[in-house]
């Protein structure tokens, strides 16, 4: 693939040449174009490339997560990414471009983008995308999938893979070659609370190992606790969480009527660079 301006990192997901923005469009080459969406963003997602009509989270999952989330509760990952971005610029010595790739609506990257650091956002919700596209600069976000991303070779300097799935290839094709992928992942004893409530034997949380494309350069832990006082944050807690769909309805009940609870956040942190 060849490399689009430095702005814009997007190609075409057809033809992997660069897109450039020409008043409401993204334009490549060979003429293929991609309107804006009012909101701002683009859809880079080809039919082709969806397994169903409507892939990714859909929108009760996405407010639950999006009310969850700027109640603050995750706030303290929030600044531990903060923390993680100040590191990546040290070690560049230059303002960064980076994707949240599967960012949902972009709650941690919005907190990460100045005028030195610009994110780009790719889920493929196009619900997510939309409301995505509420925080961030025009064609900054992009409805597209994280196994075939629309970027050019080499073309970012950093990768933040929260909670989402992947394909690692992609990811080390699109990074710099001195830029850095960093990869949150829940702990086991992650909202512990939660998932006893509902189950008498909650199953662990399982991370597939990064090996091979990457070299790991630290990992890090995140763990604090928080109170839910409010039955409508439990709601929207469950509700942002796989287990709103394969709980039953009494295990859902319990859950949304026990008292004020002491729920455990926990996160691994691993910074990585591509291998040598």
């Amino acid at each position: 693939m060849s490399n689009p301006s430095p702005s814009l990192p997007w190609c075409c997901p057809l033809c992997a040449q660069p897109l450039q923005l020409v008043e409401r469009r993204l334009v490549c080459s060979q003429n293929h174009s991609f309107d804006l969406a009012r909101q701002g963003y683009v859809n880079l997602l080809p039919a082709n490339f969806k397994h169903s009509k409507a892939p990714g989270d859909d929108k009760s999952m996405l407010q639950a997560r999006r009310d969850f989330l700027n109640a603050g509760f995750y706030k303290p990952l929030q600044d531990a990414l903060v923390q993680i971005q100040s590191e990546v610029r040290a070690a560049l010595g230059r303002g960064i471009t980076a994707l949240d790739m599967g960012g949902g609506d972009g709650y941690f990257s919005a907190a990460l983008t100045d005028d030195q650091h610009r994110w780009f956002v790719s889920d493929i919700s196009k619900d997510a995308v939309r409301l995505a596209a509420g925080r961030f600069g025009v064609a900054q976000c992009s409805v597209a999938s994280s196994f075939k991303l629309p970027l050019a070779d080499n073309s970012v300097d950093l990768v933040l893979r929260n909670f989402a799935p992947s394909s690692e290839p992609e990811v080390a094709r699109v990074l710099r070659r001195d830029g850095f992928y960093c990869v949150v992942t829940p702990n086991d004893d992650h909202l512990i609370e939660l998932r006893r409530c509902l189950y008498q034997q909650p199953k662990s949380h399982t991370a597939g190992a990064i090996e091979g494309l990457f070299q790991p350069l630290w990992t890090r832990q995140v763990s604090y606790s928080f109170d839910l006082t409010s039955k409508d944050h439990r709601q929207a807690l469950l509700a942002m969480t796989p287990m709103a769909w394969r709980a039953n309805l009494e295990q859902k009940q319990r859950w949304l009527d026990a008292e004020a609870v002491s729920v455990t956040a926990n996160f691994t942190l691993a910074l990585y660079q591509v291998a040598a």
